[in-house]
């Protein structure tokens, strides 16, 4: 015979599912004092029962009885069934006045006293449910529309609060300073040389003497008919021609003066003439007066030079102040604080130094430019304007309306910056705003109607564009009704979406 011991923890559930798994056909069933199985003897039948029709035979016995007890012979699970079912009706032999008592609680009796209770409860929990449990989400669709109002705003720094009157803001007038140098290109030209110089020889081919200054000028035209000057370096004096007669006719000999030296009226290589180069001599023609180059000119030069202008230096200055303008702006947004706002077109600069490491018209390709600049400007509390325009916004809503939340944006733009700090300032605001709904009055409107009656009540409500209704928990369609407290009535206002 095999033992299994079950603890007080052990249900009778359990000890069931133990015979059954037990291939042992004697099995001997020992139990707790305090188990569940000993609370009730009907419980040791339902376990003879249930061993009988599994083909085996149990005794159940406590832990503390010392001398397990014997089962009569083992029993069919037929003869088993009908002892419980006598044991549930059996009544002990007690005294008259027990018996009495225990026949007050008959099964009938507890039956109905059960069913009757049963129904109370469930009854009181419909009422609870009904009444008490139910919530509903009423969901109103509205259009909205925009509203734009514009403001002249004066930021004035010699105030301390907002005038709502005057439409003015105060303001903080702040600056910053910096210098910085840099190199720039000079791209002025320059054009430098050296003049040719040569010697001529001078021919008169008329009846008198020719006397020639210093300065004078002879020119040679080139074939693409460009004129070329040059002048006398020294006096020159030309005799007449000759006349020698001959038998065949007269013989002319010119005067002659060599060695006469000139230099060109320009610099550059294009007065480099070569040799027995023909020149005309001031204003007399050449059948009259000429000249002729000994030699090849020499000594004409160009060279083109880079110097600084006037135009690089400005440039340099405009470009250097507008860069240290830039972070003069930026240093002072850095050090604003949470709601203050800078314009940065309301900056105004003024350069206080300007130097340079060469000055107009020197040769270099580089310079340097040293440039100082303050930086001022008006800065306000961005919330002062919103506020301002908010407030003139709020006395325009038209009436039935109202602004969800004071949601708005507000945009600012600079018009004019006097020299005293004032900024003069276009304030727009934009927001939209939607009807006026009385959520409290609908609430106690809308309590205890079914859907049908909540429908044409919403739709005769002015300014909805549409609703929805959302009930909790889902009845069938004859109890369907609002809550009965507008506690549990929630309305919702959205904007409908186009």
């Amino acid at each position: 015979m095999t033992d299994l011991t079950f603890t007080e923890q052990d249900n009778l559930a359990l000890i069931l599912e133990r015979i059954t798994q037990e291939d042992s056909t004697e099995l001997n069933i020992i139990l707790e004092t305090n188990s569940e199985a000993t609370q009730s003897p009907i419980n040791e039948e339902i376990i003879r029962y249930w061993a009988a029709k599994q083909g085996k035979t149990v005794q159940v016995r406590s832990s503390q009885d010392p001398s397990p007890g014997t089962d009569p012979t083992p029993s069919s699970p037929a003869t088993t069934l009908s002892a419980v079912k006598e044991r549930l009706t059996r009544q002990p032999e007690k005294s008259a006045r027990n018996l009495k008592q225990k026949k007050r609680f008959t099964p009938l009796r507890i039956f109905l006293i059960s069913t009757a209770g049963f129904a109370a409860f469930f009854l009181s929990a419909i009422a609870f449910v009904y009444y008490y449990l139910p919530r509903a989400t009423v969901t109103l669709y509205v259009q909205e529309s925009e509203l734009n109002q514009q403001e002249s705003v004066t930021v004035d720094p010699q105030i301390a609060e907002v005038d709502y009157n005057n439409l003015k803001i105060p303001g903080t007038a702040v600056e910053a300073q910096d210098t910085q140098s840099r190199e720039f290109k000079a791209t002025g030209e320059k054009i430098t040389g050296e003049k040719a110089t040569g010697n001529i020889t001078l021919v008169n081919m008329t009846p008198a003497a020719v006397s020639l200054k210093i300065g004078t000028v002879v020119s040679h035209t080139t074939e693409a008919g460009t004129t070329l000057s040059f002048t006398l370096l020294e006096e020159a004096t030309i005799a007449p021609r000759d006349e020698v007669f001959l038998d065949r006719g007269v013989q002319y000999n010119w005067g002659i003066t060599e060695n006469i030296s000139v230099i060109a009226t320009e610099i550059g290589e294009a007065f480099n003439l070569p040799q027995t180069t023909s020149f005309g001599v001031d204003s007399y023609t050449t059948d009259k007066v000429t000249a002729v180059s000994e030699n090849d000119f020499t000594g004409g030069l160009t060279t083109k030079l880079t110097i600084v202008t006037a135009a690089d230096q400005n440039q340099a200055r405009d470009e250097l102040a507008a860069q240290i303008s830039t972070k003069n702006a930026e240093n002072l947004r850095n050090n604003l604080d949470e709601n203050q706002q800078l314009l940065t077109e309301t900056v105004m600069d003024r350069i206080l130094e300007s130097s340079y490491s060469h000055q107009v018209e020197s040769e270099t390709e580089e310079f340097t430019a040293t440039i100082s600049v303050k930086s001022s400007a008006t800065t306000f509390d961005r919330s002062n304007i919103e506020a301002l325009l908010m407030k003139n916004l709020t006395a325009n809503i038209p009436q039935g309306f109202t602004l969800p939340n004071n949601d708005s944006t507000v945009t600012v733009e600079a018009i004019n910056v006097s020299e005293k700090g004032k900024i003069s300032l276009i304030g727009t605001i934009r927001a939209t705003v939607i009807p006026q709904i009385n959520q409290e009055e609908i609430k106690t409107s809308l309590k205890s109607l079914n859907p049908s009656q909540a429908e044409t009540y919403i739709r005769n409500l002015e300014r909805i564009s549409g609703y929805k209704v959302d009930l909790w928990p889902q009845l069938p369609s004859l109890l369907q009704r609002l809550p009965h407290r507008i506690s549990r009535i929630t309305i919702k206002i959205e904007v409908k979406q186009e």
